[in-house]
């Protein structure tokens, strides 16, 4: 059976199951099997800047 190609969505999901450090072998290895590297770095990278930029408006809504 070919392998098909992750989603863009896939590769979100497989990002945020390891921002939270729960994931079952079984999916992934799965995820890495599916999920190509560029895919994983670019939307790792989106949601690191997302969360980051997310923390700065707090901090400075709370401190103004």
């Amino acid at each position: 059976m070919a392998e098909r190609p992750a989603s863009g969505l896939q590769a979100l999901k497989a990002v945020l199951w390891a921002f939270f450090g729960i994931r079952r072998s079984e999916g992934q290895k799965l995820d890495l099997a599916q999920v190509k590297l560029p895919q994983l770095i670019v939307v790792a990278l989106l949601l690191t800047a997302l969360f980051v930029g997310g923390l700065i408006v707090l901090v400075r809504h709370i401190t103004s």
